[in-house]
């Protein structure tokens, strides 16, 4: 039943991705494009000029944007971990824009793709680019299971679907599973490669559950519920 729901919530993320992706969408979507018949998937993931940036970690990604960590990433020379924060949970139109290397915790869980990701799940898609929410006929994913708020455990498995959605689409990720074809991206799997979505998820919530810095928790969890 689980994996049935990381799978749906994944393949309706797919084609909104590129919408999502892009800093302003209004003005531009993300290029090379990506879709579930995106032809070149020796171009998505960490290969993508624009994914690619967003899914390395904070720690290498002055590298990753000279191209250096980017080749010892694919080499399998850099170990991309759950133990590590990747750009994309950050503020700022580029990847780690507004990073802060002597501050991590600074604007942590706040990056705009996150924030779309978790607005279109619990709230519906027509709400994510717009100001108001949604006034949709369908009930909303928050309605339908009583979610009055968003908590530690909603943004950590938006967090988690984020970064599944643009992997799902990579030649890399695909490697360990070439014979299932295609249709095979639809499916959970709980590992890609030294990452494991389940640590990457407990991490977050342990972080947000367990930070001595109430006034931090609190901002973040309102920035998420206006």
């Amino acid at each position: 039943m689980i994996n049935h729901i990381h799978s749906e919530d994944t393949s309706h993320l797919k084609s909104c991705m590129g919408t999502y992706a892009a800093p302003v969408p209004d003005k531009a979507l993300v290029n090379p494009p990506i879709g579930d018949n995106s032809k070149s998937h020796s171009k998505m993931g960490f290969n993508h000029p624009q994914l690619g940036p967003m899914l390395c970690p904070t720690k290498f990604l002055g590298e990753f944007n000279k191209d250096l960590a980017e080749k010892r990433i694919q080499a399998g020379l850099l170990k991309v971990t759950a133990s590590l924060w990747p750009a994309y949970l950050y503020p700022g139109e580029s990847p780690g824009k507004d990073f802060d290397p002597e501050d991590i915790i600074e604007g942590l869980f706040r990056g705009y793709l996150l924030t779309h990701v978790t607005k279109h799940i619990f709230t519906s898609p027509s709400s994510v680019l717009s100001a108001s929410v949604s006034n949709g006929t369908c009930p909303c994913n928050a309605k339908i299971h009583g979610m009055s708020t968003v908590e530690a455990e909603h943004i950590a498995y938006a967090a988690v679907q984020v970064r599944f959605s643009l992997l799902s689409f990579s030649y890399l990720f695909t490697l360990c599973q070439a014979h299932f074809g295609i249709s095979s991206l639809d499916k959970w799997k709980d590992k890609d490669g030294l990452f494991l979505y389940s640590d990457f998820y407990y991490r977050i919530m342990r972080l947000i559950h367990e930070r001595r810095d109430e006034e931090w928790v609190d901002s973040l969890l309102a920035y998420f519920n206006e």
